[in-house]
Parts: C-alpha cells; structure tokens; sequence
C-alpha cells in the first residue's frame, strides 16, 4: 500500500456550513448515514484534521474505518456475556 494511502490519525470532522464550520468528534461522524456522509464527501463539505492540519481524504477514512472497529470490538467486550443480565454474583 502507497504511503499515502495508509491511515492518517484524524482528531476532528469540519463540516462545511453556510456560516462556517460545524467541528464533529468520530463517533458522530459514525452515527450518521452513510448517504450522509456520501454526499458530504461528494459535494467536498468536509475536511478530516489531526491536529488543526488537514488530512488527505483516503487515509482519514481508512483511520475512521479502523478507529470504529476498535471501538466497537471495545465495546462488545465491555458487555457482559449473553443470558447473564440480571445474574446477581453475589447471591450465586
């Protein structure tokens, strides 16, 4: 992989506004649709920072794309395991 496809930390989301910037963290920018974000990327309402510095469209997705999946893996081990809501280990 060329080195400027690889990942490229991203910190903050700037969408594009009438007014000026609205600044989003990751996991907003996750939460929203993927048509969303399709067209936001299509119309080049956004730019990807790390640090205040601009970040090259390609890596700052591939970042997004890793950062959620930890995230989510964290998450999934943070759950307890499946049937035991509720279970009370101290009165077992």
């Amino acid at each position: 992989m060329p080195a400027e496809d690889l990942p490229q930390e991203v910190d903050q989301i700037a969408i594009r506004k009438l007014g000026g910037f609205n600044f989003i963290d990751i996991p907003h920018w996750s939460s929203m649709s993927r048509g969303e974000r399709m067209k936001l990327i299509k119309n080049g309402s956004v730019v990807f920072l790390f640090q205040g510095r601009e970040v090259p469209l390609k890596p700052a997705l591939l970042y997004i794309q890793l950062y959620t999946e930890q995230a989510e893996a964290a998450r999934r081990q943070a759950l307890p395991p499946a049937g035991t809501e509720g279970f009370d280990l101290g009165s077992a």
